[in-house]
């Protein structure tokens, strides 16, 4: 829920396509704190120590291991939140209110078909070289998207302004 609030915040200070970009770069870079965790975890360890999460955590009667994996998890739920509201954000603004609900579930579909496809060979790479390098490795497929985004921010930024004033209400009339 922070991170759904958090992204609505940012969504309303700096708008729709560079909420989008930092969902991205969110959603991306949370696969290295499972890679920091694969590799024993020494950064998240270090904030884990920092917040003194390990001192509330041994309170309980819980190990480091416990806090580094719930404060990884915490990170990408807020980036997940953050995302999403994004996401739904940038969704709204292309499809026809019309068809909406149609539109949002094929856009949802393809986003996590291409997800599916992969997993085969990246349980390969896992079974290979282990959960580190799969994390480098979906990371680095993350910025696929951002790069991708960042290209649509520019295209829309080169469109003159009376063809997206134009563009909005047509959507909602048809």
């Amino acid at each position: 829920i922070v991170g759904i609030v958090g992204g609505g915040v940012l969504l309303k200070l700096i708008g729709r396509m560079p909420s989008l970009v930092l969902g991205g770069v969110f959603a991306a870079a949370t696969n290295l704190l499972f890679y920091d965790l694969a590799v024993q975890g020494p950064v998240v360890s270090g904030f884990v120590h920092l917040v003194g999460l390990d001192s509330l955590f041994a309170f309980f009667g819980q190990d480091i291991r416990n806090a580094r994996l719930i404060t990884a998890i915490m990170g990408e739920n807020l980036a997940v939140g953050f995302a999403s509201v994004a996401y739904v954000a940038y969704l709204s603004g292309i499809v026809n209110p019309r068809y909406a609900a149609v539109q949002y579930a094929l856009l949802g579909s393809l986003t996590l078909l291409i997800g599916q496809l992969g997993k085969p060979a990246l349980g390969a790479m896992i079974d290979q070289q282990g959960f580190a390098a799969a994390f480098v490795l979906v990371t680095l497929i993350g910025i696929i998207p951002v790069v991708l985004t960042l290209g649509e921010w520019y295209r829309q930024s080169r469109l003159p302004k009376a063809v997206i004033a134009e563009q909005i209400p047509l959507a909602a009339a048809e």
